[in-house]
């Protein structure tokens, strides 16, 4: 199994069950998980993914107004380096994921609607170094096109 942990950074103000789904699922599968309250701010964030050198950030963007800040820290963290795979989730991202890959062209894809099959599939394929595009349920930027 792939040691480099999932880590999710997500609102956390009230419980975001989505997220722990997710989390569920991949720990039972035996994936490391971590989560982290995107409020803490972009720098307390980049330090922690410096520290956790994860396999994949998934981003839940739950909260559509929050769009420009979470848009605003994952320019500052390819940036600032980091390559790994950067997926996107949530409400806004499920029916409007073309407007979000366009915003954030820094995302590799991002999970549509219930995700947590989904998401599993994904780190499933990226721990095994195998092609993740064309999994059912993801959407990603073909050719630069969303």
């Amino acid at each position: 199994m792939n040691e480099k942990p999932v880590v999710f950074v997500a609102f956390e103000e009230q419980d975001n069950l989505g997220v722990g789904y997710l989390a569920s699922i991949l720990m039972e599968e035996g994936f490391p998980v971590r989560i982290v309250d995107f409020r803490v701010g972009a720098e307390a964030i980049r330090v922690q993914l410096r520290q956790l050198d994860p396999l994949v950030v998934g981003f839940s963007i739950i909260f559509q107004h929050y769009i420009d800040q979470f848009r605003d820290l994952i320019e500052f963290l390819r940036s600032d380096g980091f390559s790994c795979h950067f997926a996107a989730g949530g409400h806004y991202p499920s029916l409007r994921f073309r407007d979000l890959l366009d915003l954030i062209p820094e995302l590799d894809s991002v999970v549509l609607f219930e995700g947590e099959l989904t998401f599993l599939e994904l780190v499933r394929a990226l721990a095994a170094g195998q092609e993740w595009r064309g999994l059912r349920g993801l959407a990603y930027k073909k050719m630069g096109a969303p």
